[in-house]
């Protein structure tokens, strides 16, 4: 008598949630119409590629950078592993990229060194903010460099 209860019971439970379940359904949204785009409103169309070339007429591959940036010292090995395999008329370019106030001495560091004629060819030979080393930060704030 139990097992015919548990059958009916089961048989309930089931219609229950089928019947739930019809009256919970909601229509499919309708497809939302594609965004219309106004030339000179929204965007504007290029007259002409882009110079892909140096004066030099060698295709440049530019590494944006910052020394205070970890994600960029992560990427260091890949791009001088990548600037051994570049083939010929090929030229590697750094610029250092002062991604907040706070990072502009790393760059006006790059750019003296530079000028200096000591700039290492790779971006992280200056050390990370926080680092072991002093920071270029605090060097360049006790020099009176980017300092208001």
């Amino acid at each position: 008598m139990l097992k015919r209860f548990a059958r009916l019971r089961l048989l309930c439970l089931i219609s229950g949630l089928a019947l739930a379940s019809a009256c919970t359904a909601q229509p499919a949204p309708a497809a939302a119409a594609a965004p219309t785009y106004t030339e000179g409103t929204d965007y504007v169309t290029l007259p002409a590629p882009n110079q892909r070339y140096s004066r030099d007429g060698k295709v440049e591959v530019v590494e944006v950078f910052s020394n205070g940036c970890i994600h960029c010292s992560n990427f260091a090995p890949i791009a001088a592993a990548l600037r051994k395999q570049l083939p010929a008329g090929v030229v590697f370019k750094l610029l250092p990229a002062p991604f907040s106030a706070e990072w502009l001495p790393y760059a006006q560091a790059y750019y003296a060194a530079l000028q200096l004629g000591v700039a290492d060819p790779d971006p992280t030979s200056l050390p990370l903010a926080g680092g072991g080393e002093e920071a270029p930060s605090a060097a360049a704030a006790e020099l009176g460099i980017g300092t208001s």
